[in-house]
């Protein structure tokens, strides 16, 4: 994850680059950010990029520095295998807790994923929202996983 200055700093850079016009909210950065997505994700099926040709493994090991209105991606001088995040098997336990605490709620199965996911949101690593090859970000698969197996389980 981004250390807080730095994630400052990438963060006034996409205010400044991204301009609102005409939403309810101009200025929200958590839009300008999810807007941004949009155009470069437009622009690589523009431009016949449908599949990734670098790894989410590879942007992680590497440093991300903004400097100069530029944002320099450097590779990391030795990679390794960085793993794959939190296994579904270690969101069991944590699941469980949660529906438990939360079982009053109306929740439909997305909205208890979602939750779930930002109730732990500080034990994942950027490899945890890593999207899987279906499209389907990891730590909602591991997620569906951990609730099927309490379900074999008969705890669910």
């Amino acid at each position: 994850m981004f250390q807080t200055n730095k994630r400052k700093v990438l963060e006034d850079l996409v205010g400044r680059l991204v301009t609102l016009e005409g939403f309810s909210d101009n200025e929200d950065i958590d839009r300008k950010i999810q807007f941004l997505c949009f155009a470069l994700d437009q622009l690589k099926l523009e431009r016949g990029i449908l599949r990734k040709e670098v790894g989410f493994e590879e942007y992680v090991q590497g440093n991300t520095s903004i400097s100069g209105g530029r944002i320099c991606i450097s590779a990391a001088h030795t990679a390794i295998d960085p793993g794959s995040g939190i296994g579904s098997i270690h969101l069991q336990a944590p699941l469980l807790l949660f529906l438990l605490l939360n079982h009053k709620e109306r929740y439909q199965v997305l909205e208890i994923i979602k939750s779930f996911i930002q109730e732990i949101r500080s034990q994942l690593t950027l490899l945890d929202f890593k999207k899987t090859r279906t499209g389907v970000t990891r730590c909602f698969t591991n997620t569906r996983f951990a609730a099927n197996v309490l379900r074999d389980y008969g705890l669910l």
